[in-house]
């Protein structure tokens, strides 16, 4: 599904030059769960968001099935996460003056689907995750494990076949935490979800099939108890 050889990545702020990876090769497979661990400053969002096509790259390749996404401009890249790309943040995000419902109909409103087709998209969403009756009440009135589950519900509403989450139970107690990798699970043995996951939590990474540390810009493989 992904492919990144010989990845090339460094940020320079001023004067400095900060390289974060360096000839980085990785790939996944379609329908996968990885989690991605690793000490603070490696690079583990930064991976993220190249995956997910809001950051660039300084030189090598990125494919996505057939295409190669690193040549995409902006307005390419736009329309490529739209269709493909999912975010899943440890901030919730969601809009306090909008519904749960509203919140998850957002990304809906960039595509042609009219409004009946799309509150059907919702409903679907929030039944996935367990929060069709909470579908009429505002952010303030959930949990926190709620609210994170109205950003999958959000995540997941197009349909998009990628799910990338930074750290999604890191704001939240261990009851939630649970429910919320039990959700992400679901997504990825029942609907055939990718997903890469970050997580600092050895608990949440025992959730996915593949566990990858990343320490000094490249990463290993590790066994999952």
């Amino acid at each position: 599904m992904i492919t990144l050889t010989n990845v090339n990545k460094c940020y320079r702020k001023k004067n400095n030059q900060v390289q974060v990876f360096n000839d980085l090769n990785f790939s996944v497979n379609e329908g996968d769960f990885y989690a991605v661990m690793g000490p603070s400053g490696t690079g583990k969002s930064t991976f993220l968001n190249i995956i997910g096509g809001v950051d660039g790259i300084d030189s090598g390749e990125y494919w996505f099935a057939d295409k190669r996404i690193d040549h995409y401009n902006e307005g390419q890249l736009s329309d490529w996460r739209a269709q493909h790309v999912a975010f899943v943040f440890q901030s919730f995000n969601l809009l306090k003056n909008l519904t749960a419902a509203e919140n998850v109909e957002l990304p809906l409103l960039l595509t042609s689907l009219g409004k009946s087709d799309r509150r059907e998209r919702v409903k679907k969403a929030l039944d996935l995750v367990a929060l069709k009756d909470r579908a009429d009440h505002l952010p303030e009135e959930l949990s926190g494990g709620q609210q994170q589950r109205v950003a999958i519900a959000r995540a997941i509403v197009s349909d998009a076949p990628l799910i990338l989450c930074d750290e999604p139970t890191g704001n939240i107690d261990a009851e939630a935490t649970k429910e919320i990798l039990e959700t992400l699970k679901l997504l990825n043995e029942e609907f055939n979800k990718t997903i890469i996951m970050v997580t600092h939590d050895s608990d949440a990474a025992s959730y996915a099939k593949h566990l990858f540390s990343l320490e000094k810009g490249s990463f290993e493989e590790k066994f999952i108890q």
